[in-house]
């Protein structure tokens, strides 16, 4: 090729020193594809750089035994800045920006003279043509990959956004279902112990009239639960949620979960909080208020005594919720927080699956011990340990 483009163009080209730097190109290339193809080097980022240094290094050596700067092909200087500047990271990028300008400098005042005809200007205006198609070609090949490839990468993030938004919907949703299953297991149990009590024993007239009242007012209190979960439903995360010191959340959450377990005494329940008053300024976020109400729910019905306790500081919080039941048997225990798997004998198994879905999406943990496993505690304890960087007010 080179041996034709100077007898076409009449050139007085270099033949020798052209076609031994492109010998030593392809054989330093064909053993470093080797070598980087069984070490599986070949998609590392310092080695796409050293091979871009290798051809930035042999294309300044043909434009040094062609003319130098007045070579209309050094140009081409640019291509394997522009390829680092699209494969690899910035720090790169700055080390061959400074490898072509100094290329570029040297060829400027130190050259091998092309000689071909002085009055023929038309070669300079072919070569910088063929520059040009160079050019275009890696724009069409590179450039515009580049940004399909990034086009579909932002597609996919989409996407992935709009699923991970639409499972923290049914969690949110799971979750409440859960909580309200086990709000709703109480006033239906009663429901049902009064009408078998009709059933069998009538009674007198005040009698029934104070079961019917007492059957309405279950009714009423079974649809404000269903209605409260067709009202968080619909919201986002912190829509409905405000501002408000964590040691005041905790104390109003274990409230309303009195409010609605009445047949829960206070000396059935205590209460313990450490931490520094007021506490962090926290979103109170209704998923976390359900799960720990289903935490209170599922202790109260192992025991009729429950200790809450809690410590934190301004950025992590340890809640303990612990009954004094009989436990939960160690092979039990190791399933515990997978799907359908349930401690008691009707239950559907999902409510501390969704409590534990709920505290690793904000980022926490969730450990469960029994007596059975460890003798110093009774019943079982469950420990809460939530880092409070996503529930602070300044994050967001």
């Amino acid at each position: 090729m080179l041996f034709l483009a100077s007898q076409v163009f009449s050139l007085s080209l270099p033949i020798i020193p052209l076609t031994g730097l492109i010998v030593l190109h392809t054989l330093i290339s064909l053993v470093a594809f080797v070598i980087g193809r069984s070490h599986r080097y070949s998609t590392h980022h310092r080695v796409v750089w050293l091979f871009l240094i290798l051809d930035t290094l042999v294309l300044s050596g043909f434009l040094y035994l062609t003319g130098g700067s007045t070579n209309p092909l050094v140009s081409l200087l640019l291509l394997p800045l522009v390829m680092v500047a699209s494969l690899l990271p910035i720090r790169f990028v700055y080390s061959m920006a400074l490898l072509t300008t100094l290329s570029y400098t040297l060829l400027i005042f130190s050259y091998h003279p092309l000689e071909h005809p002085a009055t023929d200007f038309r070669l300079h205006v072919i070569g910088m043509w063929i520059g040009f198609l160079f050019s275009v070609t890696l724009v069409v090949l590179l450039v515009a990959r580049l940004a399909h490839q990034l086009r579909q990468h932002e597609k996919a993030l989409n996407q992935a956004r709009e699923q991970a938004l639409h499972d923290e919907y049914l969690v949110s949703l799971g979750t409440l279902a859960a909580g309200a299953a086990h709000e709703l297991g109480t006033p239906l149990s009663s429901i049902s112990v009064i009408v078998n009590e009709l059933q069998t024993e009538p009674g007198d007239a005040d009698h029934v009239r104070s079961s019917l009242q007492l059957i309405e007012q279950q009714l009423q209190r079974c649809k404000r639960i269903i209605s409260n979960i067709s009202e968080k439903s619909g919201q986002r995360r912190f829509e409905s949620g405000h501002a408000q010191p964590l040691n005041e959340y905790l104390h109003r959450t274990v409230q309303q979960w009195r409010a609605s377990h009445p047949d829960i005494t206070d000396k059935q329940i205590t209460t313990q909080w450490d931490g520094p008053v007021p506490g962090p300024l926290i979103f109170t976020d209704q998923n976390l208020t359900q799960s720990i109400t289903n935490l209170l729910t599922n202790a109260s019905e192992a025991s009729n005594k429950i200790d809450v306790m809690a410590n934190w500081d301004p950025e992590t919080l340890h809640l303990i919720i612990q009954d004094h039941g009989e436990g939960i048997h160690t092979p039990l225990l190791e399933k515990l927080g997978t799907p359908f798997v349930s401690t008691k004998p009707d239950g559907q198994g999902l409510g501390f699956f969704l409590v534990k879905s709920v505290i690793e999406r904000l980022g926490g943990m969730i450990e469960v011990i029994s007596h059975r496993q460890d003798k110093n505690i009774h019943g079982t304890r469950v420990t809460l340990k939530l880092p409070l960087q996503k529930l602070l007010c300044h994050a967001h």
